[in-house]
């Protein structure tokens, strides 16, 4: 891609993260307190059996009811392997959760299906206004190593002097350190064609002479974005997460420069912030 796009892309990382990851990190925290304290009930209740046990096994040596006594011991080490057999669940639920999701548990997490529901499928509503993305860089092939970490304000605008064709609409993408205009660089300015039924978004726009084309799926949230240069592929994957958040993965691949794959989110800000 040209210069103007990796100047802008050189700003510190901006800290924090979205309220909805907040509140998964929040869940799983819980959730692991809760596996926990169950772990330390069975294993009391573990501890208990073995106490009975002894006692039963006491009652047999000094001349007690063999039958009752070893049927009680019976019970109590079935006892003890539900408990840990509820313990092994409980860790493995911890594990799931530290590794930042879930494998069909009954915990609020990641990769938990739920999917934010754009308003009538429009895409082209959802993006209009001002967002920051971060995004850290990564060689990709070999052991992918860190490159670098980027941070960019992206600037999204109706374009209606475009507007001439029958059921397209236009926006323009700007990108910069702030929303100065004299810090904003033009990007380029994209047509959105929804499909009958709105199930798709086709989208179309002009970058550095070259004709690019680009679709938003309905049904997954996700809008992919194909940059096709004559030395250079890169390809953008946005997936909506909610009201102001998307996730973003960019994988550019360039004759000039260390192919690489971008990732991290992209936040809605308050526009007021970021004009000096």
């Amino acid at each position: 891609m040209d210069n103007n796009w990796r100047k802008i892309s050189v700003a510190p990382v901006l800290s924090g993260t979205s309220p909805r990851i907040q509140q998964i990190h929040n869940n799983n925290n819980n959730n692991n307190n809760n596996n926990n304290n169950n772990n330390n009930n069975n294993n009391n209740n573990n501890n208990n059996n073995n106490n009975n046990n002894n006692s039963n096994n006491s009652n047999n040596n000094i001349g007690g009811n063999n039958n009752s006594n070893n049927n009680n011991n019976n019970n109590n080490n079935n006892n003890n392997n539900n408990n840990n057999y509820n313990n092994n669940n409980n860790n493995n639920n911890n594990n799931n959760n530290s590794n930042g999701g879930n494998s069909g548990s009954n915990i609020e997490g990641v990769p938990k299906p739920m999917r934010f529901h754009i308003q009538d499928n429009d895409f082209y509503t959802y993006l209009l206004g001002s967002w920051k993305r971060n995004l850290e860089w990564k060689e990709f092939g070999g052991l992918f190593h860190h490159i670098r970490t980027s941070n960019t304000v992206v600037f999204i605008e109706e374009f209606t002097k475009y507007d001439t064709e029958p059921g397209s609409r236009n926006l323009k993408w700007s990108f910069g350190k702030s929303l100065n205009k004299n810090e904003l660089h033009f990007g380029y300015t994209m047509k959105f064609k929804t499909a009958p039924k709105n199930l798709e978004t086709y989208l179309e726009w002009t970058y550095i002479g070259t004709p690019c084309h680009g679709k938003f799926f309905s049904f997954n949230n996700v809008a992919v974005l194909n940059f096709f240069q004559p030395h250079s592929t890169v390809i953008v994957t946005y997936r909506i997460v909610d009201q102001d958040t998307m996730s973003v993965c960019v994988v550019e691949v360039d004759e000039k420069q260390t192919p690489s794959i971008q990732y991290g989110n992209m936040y809605r800000i308050d526009p007021t912030l970021y004009v000096k």
